[in-house]
Order: structure tokens, then sequence, then C-alpha cells
């Protein structure tokens, strides 16, 4: 299959991996029927949805909002493309038909190749991409600007022999959601889902290693996910009392329009995206008594109330903290 040569991330790959990252860089869109616009693009990575990635209820037989996903199809250029430069007079477009080369770095080369497919139940063919620098690599339109899907999920495979890569998506080059991948020297699913803070209409995958990357993508797919009503709105929490708390203890959650029975609502006391539910022991519309878990350690959490048990809408949320219990010797 492929070489087996594993090299260490450079500084910043490393760092690129601990933190936010933020390039800012003109990316001509070659929209194919859209029209060429320049945008600036920032790249962070977003909190992950409360109903988790993907969300629960996501219909995985949802249409593949992407063309040419799986890289079958070769470009007009041939099944081997390069891009040298970032100026929008050259012809950037891959391989793969629909998709689209990018790099941000003059005279750092982008080369795309449609090659045999080696994974594993994978599609006929995939994209070879060699990318020179970082923000080099490939990325598709798949709707207007502000106009496309608010909720998505996004995923494509790849095997990265060197560096660092990201999948990302967003609208007009502004790119809220991402995700790196984790290994190397083998195949790796990412995926990502937005958090339905802004539409989007691009997706792209790309090097965000200063010394370049080389990697393989296959199977790519991006799919809209239906919005869930939200069946609480207008609850909000005013304060918790007590703000300090211990496993198993009881807290007093007040405050407004949390409606006179519990219904489908999920009160609940997350840490890190960790979601813990709390045992309700009595429920009003301004008022929730509720125990903690007794498995949880100390630090901070935070409390809200899910309306329903696909966790994807809520309340707003407040501090509390944590102590355990300490037991006498």
């Amino acid at each position: 299959m492929f070489s087996s040569t594993k090299r260490k991330f450079s500084a910043l790959g490393l760092l690129l991996s601990l933190v936010s990252y933020t390039p800012a860089f003109q990316l001509a869109y070659a929209k194919r029927g859209i029209g060429a616009v320049s945008m600036k693009t920032n790249l962070f990575i977003a909190p992950a949805p409360q109903g988790g990635c993907p969300p629960l209820g996501f219909d995985r037989k949802a249409p593949n909002l992407l063309k040419n996903p799986s890289f079958e199809e070769i470009g007009p250029r041939g099944n081997s493309a390069s891009l040298l430069t970032r100026h929008n007079t050259v012809d950037d477009r891959s391989a793969a038909a629909e998709w689209t080369m990018h790099t941000s770095n003059d005279r750092a080369q982008v080369t795309t190749e449609v090659v045999n497919s080696s994974r594993l139940a994978g599609g006929a063919s995939m994209l070879h991409i060699s990318a020179g620098s970082n923000e080099g690599g490939v990325y598709q339109i798949f709707a207007r600007d502000n106009q496309g899907p608010e909720l998505i999920v996004a995923s494509v495979w790849v095997f990265v022999k060197r560096g660092r890569v990201v999948l990302a998506t967003g609208n007009q080059g502004f790119t809220p959601t991402a995700t790196f991948n984790q290994t190397m020297d083998s195949w790796e699913l990412l995926t990502a889902c937005s958090d339905g803070s802004s539409t989007n209409n691009w997706f792209v995958v790309y090097s965000t290693d200063v010394n370049g990357s080389d990697f393989y993508v296959d199977q790519a797919r991006l799919s809209s996910v239906k919005p869930i009503r939200n069946q609480c709105r207008g609850m909000l929490i005013d304060n918790i009392n007590p703000n300090v708390t211990f496993p198993g203890g009881e807290i007093a959650i007040n405050g407004q329009n949390f409606g006179h029975d519990q219904g489908t609502k999920l009160p609940a006391i997350n840490n890190n995206n960790q979601l813990n539910l709390l045992q309700v022991t009595r429920w009003t519309d301004t008022q929730i008594l509720a125990r903690a878990p007794l498995d949880l350690v100390g630090g901070q959490y935070r409390v809200l109330i899910y309306c329903d048990d696909s966790h994807r809408t809520s309340s707003n949320s407040l501090e509390v903290t944590v102590r355990e219990r300490h037991r006498p010797r």
C-alpha cells in the first residue's frame, strides 16, 4: 500500500493541534457557474454541537450535496494537475472534476492526482494531494453564498503520509466548523458538524503544516441535518442555589418558563462536553430541584436544560462548582 515513513510534526503543526488556528488568506473562488469572488478566510475550531457529531437522529441516507465525491470523474486537465501560485489568473482546476485547488503561498506548489483507491470498501478512485506548505489543498462550492444549509455533517476519509490536514466547512470562505487528522499512515474518517450559527456553502480539505503535507482523500460527503423544532423556547435559568455542590448533592435551578411539567426536558450538569443528566425530584414553571450524579469528579460545570433527548437545543447555562466529599480517615 503506502510507505510507512512517519515524521514529527513541525512546532507550528503541533501548536495547531492544540490551539485554535486562524489563518487569513485571500481565497479566489473559481465558482463554476456561480461567479468569481475573492475573500478573506478564517479557520477556528468551533465548540462541538450539543447533540454530538453526527447528532442523534441524523439521517445517514440524506443526499450528498457534493459533486464527484469519490473523485472518480477526471477533470478536463487530465488525471494529474498542479497549481504553483495563488494568483487567480492561473488554471486552478484539480485532477478531479468539480474540485478546485488552492494555495495561499507563492511557489508552494499543490499537485493533485486521481489514482486507484486502496481503501477497503472505498470507491474506484481517490485523490492524491501534495501541498508544498500550509493552506494548500482542494475545495468545492456546493451552494450560493448565504444560501447553504445551517446544520450540516461533513466527512472525508484521509490517509496522511506527511504533515497535518484539516477538513473545514463554512460560508464565503469563513470556516467555523473544522476537524484535524489524528493519525498518520492509516485511513481515518474526519467528521465535522456545524452548530447552526451560520450557513454553509463550501467544503475544503487542505494542509495546515508550514512544511507541507502529502495525503490522500476518498469519499467526501456533506449532508444537511433536518432542524429539530425547539420545544422549550423562552426557557431561562436565572440562578442556581447553591452554586457549590457535591456528587449526589441537590441543587435548585431557578428561572422562568420551565413549563408546569417536565415533559421531554432534561436538566444536565456538563463538563468539557461530557453529558451528565441530573435526577429531577421536583418540577415547577419557575424552579427545578435535582440531584447531581454520584460519580461526578471535582471541577467547574455548566448547568442547563435540554429540550429533549436529542441534546441539540437547550436553555442558557450557568456555572456551578462540584467539590468531592472528603472521606474520614
